[in-house]
């Protein structure tokens, strides 16, 4: 597992696992709230596509103003976290073969 290092976002986790797979993505977490996996290369500054991998009862989805956010700092960063996922997990997996 590896941290985002392109950005931090204050109250979020947010990580690389290693061995993961294609597409390009990492996991943001907030608390015991919920786990988002977020797209890279189809994240646009307007829209953060994400998939919820996990949520609290109580809290189904991460509020609006967080998914702006996100995806305003993933579109500012796509470069970075995209060399980041090829270091972090892609280089990882494949020199496991």
């Amino acid at each position: 597992m590896g941290k985002v290092t392109s950005f931090s976002l204050n109250g979020y986790q947010l990580r690389f696992y290693s061995n993961d797979h294609r597409p390009p993505h990492f996991h943001a977490t907030k608390g015991q709230d919920w786990e988002i996996r977020i797209f890279i290369e189809t994240t646009t500054r307007n829209h953060l596509h994400y998939k919820i991998k996990w949520s609290n009862l109580n809290t189904r989805q991460p509020a609006r103003q967080s998914l702006k956010t996100l995806a305003k700092l993933v579109s500012e960063y796509r470069l970075e976290l995209l060399e980041e996922w090829e270091i972090k997990v892609a280089k990882i997996g494949s020199s496991q073969g």
